[in-house]
C-alpha cells in the first residue's frame, strides 16, 4: 500500500447534518454528502429546542463538519445555516433524478402541493391554518378510541367507510364520536373513514392546481402511511405515485446535501486527530427566542373559585346497604357512582375513558366499582344513564331509565346547591350552559356540533 493510500485510510468519513423542524416533529439527517443517511424522526410535543438538543446528544459521537437547517422554527430557534423547505425539496429531487409534475408533502398540521416543471417548485399550494384531516389530527382521533397510530392503521384495513363532517376538525371529531357512542359503526371503520377522506382532500389540492399529473413524488410524514399511498394510487389511477425511501424527511435530506457543499473544500480531520467539542453547542442556538404575550397564572384565581360541592373524603360501603347506580357514558369518559339510597352518600366511583366504547367503559367501570365494594353485600335497588351514549347503556344495564346531560346536571346542581342560578359545563366533547330560577332550570344553552374550546380540545392541544 503505498503512503497517499494509507493517508486516506486514515481520515474519516465526512458528516454532514440537516435538520428540519415541523409543527409536530423534528427530522434529522446525517450523510456523506447525500450517501448512506442516518436519520430520526421524533415528535417534539411542542418543545423543539429540547428535542434537538436531544438529538444533537445522541449523535455527538462523531463531528458534523457543517449542518443547514430548514423549516420556519428551525429559523428563529437556530444561528446556522438556513434554507428554505422550498429550496431543500428541490435539492433533494435533483439528487435523487426525479422530475415529477406533482410534489406533495404532507406534514403533521399543513398539507402542500407544489406543481414543478424540469425539476423546480412553479407555485404552492397549501391548506388553510385547519387541522381538519392532517396527519396530526389522525393520530388524535386513533388516540381518542384507544388506538395508536400502528393499531388504527392495522384496524382500518377492515373498516368500512362511513360518512364524517371532515371539512372541520371539531366538528369532523364530534361527528366521529357520536357516531361511536350510538354503536353506528366501528373504530376500524372510523379509522378506514379518516384515511380515505385525507387522499380525497389531497387529491381536491392537487386537482386546484390545473397540473399536470403524469408523475406525483409523496414527502412527509404520513407517507409513511402505507394505507394512504394505496388509497391515492387508487384515487391517481393514471398517475405514477412515487415515494422516495428519503421521502419521510425530504427536506431535512436536501439540507444535509447544501451542509455538504458547505463543507467542500474542508479539511476533513484524520482518526488520529485530537477529538473536537461535540454538540450540543450553546451558541448554536439563538440568543433571542420570540416572546409571546402571557395571561396571569391560574392560581392566582383561586380565590373566586366555590368549593361547596365536593366529593366527600371518606368513602364507605354499607353492609346490606340500598344503593343507587349512575352512569354518565360522555363522549370521552365515562363515570359511575353508587350513591347510598339512605343518607345520599357517595360509596364508591370510578373514572374512566370511553375509548369510542360507552359500553365496554361502563362494564370496565362497574368492574372498579365491585372492587371498592369488595367482599360486602350491597342491593343495587334503582339504575340509570345520562351522557351521549345513554340508549346503549340503558339496554345493557337491563333498560334502566336514562336523562339527558341537562336534567342530570340540573338535578345534581339543585340538590347540593340549592340557591344555584347558574351551571357552566364544560365536557370533553360540548359544554352546556343552564339557567335556574328558584331551583327550577328554565333555561340552556350548548354548543351541540364544534368541539373547539372544550375538555378534549384543550387536552390535545
Amino acid at each position: 500500500m503505498d503512503e497517499k493510500a494509507h493517508k486516506s485510510d486514515d481520515r474519516r468519513a465526512p458528516c454532514f447534518d440537516g435538520l428540519e423542524i415541523g409543527a409536530v416533529s423534528v427530522k434529522w439527517v446525517r450523510g456523506a454528502g447525500g450517501g448512506n443517511a442516518t436519520t430520526e424522526f421524533v415528535r417534539h410535543g411542542g418543545n423543539p429546542e429540547k428535542t434537538v438538543r436531544e438529538i444533537f446528544d445522541r449523535h455527538s459521537d462523531e463531528k458534523s463538519d457543517a449542518i443547514v437547517v430548514t423549516g420556519q422554527t428551525a429559523r428563529t430557534l437556530l444561528d446556522l445555516p438556513y434554507r428554505s423547505e422550498t429550496e431543500c425539496l428541490e435539492k433533494a429531487l435533483s439528487f435523487l433524478d426525479l422530475k415529477p409534475d406533482i410534489l406533495i408533502s404532507l406534514g403533521g398540521e399543513t398539507f402542500s402541493v407544489y406543481p414543478l416543471k424540469g425539476g423546480m417548485i412553479k407555485n404552492i399550494i397549501s391548506t388553510t391554518k385547519c387541522a381538519a384531516g392532517t396527519g396530526e389530527f389522525i393520530v388524535q382521533q386513533f388516540e381518542r378510541m384507544g388506538l395508536s397510530l400502528e393499531e388504527g392503521l392495522e384496524a382500518s384495513s377492515d373498516g368500512k367507510i362511513v360518512q364524517l363532517a371532515t371539512r372541520c376538525s371539531v366538528h369532523c371529531k364530534s361527528d366521529a364520536t357520536h357516531k361511536l357512542n350510538k354503536g353506528e359503526c366501528a373504530p376500524s371503520d372510523i379509522a378506514k373513514s379518516l384515511i380515505h377522506d385525507l387522499a380525497k382532500r389531497v387529491y381536491k389540492m392537487v386537482e386546484s392546481a390545473q397540473w399536470p399529473v403524469r408523475s406525483i413524488v409523496v414527502s412527509g410524514g404520513v407517507a409513511l402511511n402505507g394505507l394512504f399511498v394505496e388509497e391515492l394510487r387508487e384515487i391517481f389511477a393514471d398517475s405514477d405515485v412515487a415515494v422516495p425511501e428519503q421521502g419521510p424527511y425530504l427536506e431535512a435530506f436536501g439540507a444535509s446535501l447544501f451542509a455538504s457543499e458547505l463543507s467542500e473544500d474542508a479539511a476533513i480531520p484524520s482518526r488520529d486527530d485530537p477529538p473536537r467539542d461535540d454538540p450540543p453547542r450553546d451558541e448554536w442556538f439563538a440568543e433571542s427566542k420570540a416572546e409571546l404575550e402571557t395571561l396571569p397564572p391560574l392560581r392566582e384565581a383561586e380565590p373566586l373559585l366555590d368549593y361547596r360541592v365536593r366529593a366527600a373524603d371518606e368513602r364507605k360501603i354499607v353492609e346490606d346497604g340500598a344503593y343507587i347506580l349512575g352512569v354518565d357514558a360522555g363522549s370521552t369518559t365515562t363515570k359511575a357512582v353508587l350513591l347510598n339510597a339512605d343518607d345520599g352518600s357517595v360509596g364508591a366511583s370510578c373514572y374512566l375513558r370511553t375509548l369510542g366504547n360507552p359500553v365496554r367503559a361502563t362494564k370496565n367501570c362497574l368492574e372498579k366499582l365491585i372492587e371498592q365494594v369488595g367482599d360486602k353485600s350491597i342491593r343495587v335497588i334503582l339504575a340509570a344513564a345520562t351522557g351521549s351514549g345513554r340508549e346503549m347503556v340503558s339496554v345493557y344495564l337491563d333498560n334502566c331509565r336514562s336523562f339527558n346531560e341537562i336534567l342530570a346536571h340540573a338535578r345534581a346542581a339543585a340538590e347540593e346547591a340549592p340557591d344555584v342560578d347558574t351551571v357552566f359545563e364544560i365536557g370533553g366533547q360540548d359544554s352546556k350552559f343552564i339557567s335556574f330560577l328558584k331551583g327550577v332550570p328554565i333555561d340552556y344553552a350548548m354548543n351541540e356540533g364544534c368541539s373547539a374550546g372544550t375538555g378534549s380540545f384543550i387536552e390535545e392541544s
